[in-house]
Parts: C-alpha cells; sequence; structure tokens
C-alpha cells in the first residue's frame, strides 16, 4: 500500500502530576470513530500523548500532481497539540545502510515543488506553504526505512512550518488538504507519499 502525507500529532510535554502511572493508565486513546475523510486513520501509540496519523494515496516525484483530501471529521488531539504534515519517501537497502547521510537525489535542487493547502469548512486558511524538496530537512522514521521531510518555510518566531493549531473553533476545523507538486529538471521516478 502507497501511503502520502502523514498527518500526525506531535508529543507535548506535561507537568509531572500529569505524568504519573495513575494519571497515565487512566487517558483514553484519541476516539478516530468519527473520521470520515480520505486516507487510512491509524493510531499512534504514546504513553503520554497518544495520537493519531493519516495516510494519504502516494504519487510520483517525476510527474505533476494535484490532489485534494478530504479530512472530515478530524479528530481533535489531546492537549491541543498541533497537527504536522510531512512527505515521506522510502529508501533503499543502499540508502538505508548509509544513514544519517541524506540520499544525493534529495538534495538536487531541481528535484521539484511542494505545495501544501489546509482549508476549514468555512474556507478559511489555516495551513499555506509552496517550497523546494530540496530546501528540507530529512529526517528518518526508526520503525522502518522510511525519510520524511519536515517542511520549512518563512513563518512568525515560535510557528513550526510544518504544523498547524489543532485548537481552532468547530467551524474552523480542517476539512481540506489541497496538495500540489511540481516535478523539476531533477526529479526521479521514486514515489512520495
Amino acid at each position: 500500500m502507497v501511503r502520502c502525507l502523514r498527518v500526525a500529532l506531535v508529543v507535548t510535554m506535561l507537568s509531572s502530576t500529569a505524568c504519573s502511572p495513575m494519571y497515565l493508565a487512566a487517558r483514553p486513546p484519541v476516539d478516530l470513530s468519527g473520521y470520515r475523510g480520505e486516507g487510512t486513520v491509524t493510531r499512534l501509540k504514546h504513553p503520554i500523548n497518544p495520537g493519531f496519523m493519516v495516510d494519504f494515496t502516494g504519487f510520483p516525484l517525476d510527474a505533476p500532481s494535484s490532489t485534494t483530501f478530504q479530512l472530515d471529521g478530524l479528530p481533535k488531539p489531546r492537549h491541543d497539540s498541533p497537527y504536522e504534515l510531512a512527505l515521506v519517501v522510502h529508501l533503499d537497502q543502499d540508502e538505508a545502510s548509509r544513514w544519517p547521510e541524506v540520499p544525493p537525489w534529495l538534495t538536487l535542487h531541481a528535484l521539484g515543488t511542494l505545495g501544501l493547502r489546509v482549508t476549514s469548512v468555512t474556507g478559511l486558511v489555516l495551513f499555506d506553504c509552496q517550497c523546494p524538496l530540496a530546501d528540507q530537512h530529512w529526517q528518518r522514521r526508526t520503525d522502518e526505512d522510511v525519510l520524511f521531510a519536515v517542511l520549512r518555510v518563512r513563518t512568525p518566531p515560535g510557528v513550526r512550518a510544518s504544523r498547524f493549531p489543532s485548537d481552532a473553533k468547530p467551524e474552523q476545523a480542517p476539512a481540506e488538504l489541497d496538495v500540489e507538486y511540481t516535478p523539476g529538471a531533477d526529479s526521479l521516478a521514486r514515489c512520495g507519499f
């Protein structure tokens, strides 16, 4: 199964009293039953801030792509943690064995440009950015041979570029995720998800 953009919750720090074993044992996971949007929603297990992720279908990095995903009923994370977006690419065995060296093809200046926009049910823009893939900070997930990009764009001080708030009023809840990808001269026949 090919997966694409990941919406994941960011771990928040709680006070020491909130981290007691009794408190953690009483915390139910985020309710995912109301999600009616596109993609595959799964739980992320974490003792302090149990979260979720939504994976969407992938797209080739050597062809233009424009898709809108519905986020109907996107669960609200605990403690008003922000939602986070990331582009994910698989590593081959050689690339995985050389980590933390980022594969050279991911740093090519003409690889391609990714645009992401999240809008609410009322049309309010909650997140909007467009940036080249070569200007990304690549990290590796430890559970599998995957790299993911955290978008770096100019934002006000203290705001993480790949995140948008989850504490909005119900009429400002995320409703759609627009993904625009334009390949560059150095694009390769690999898949992003």
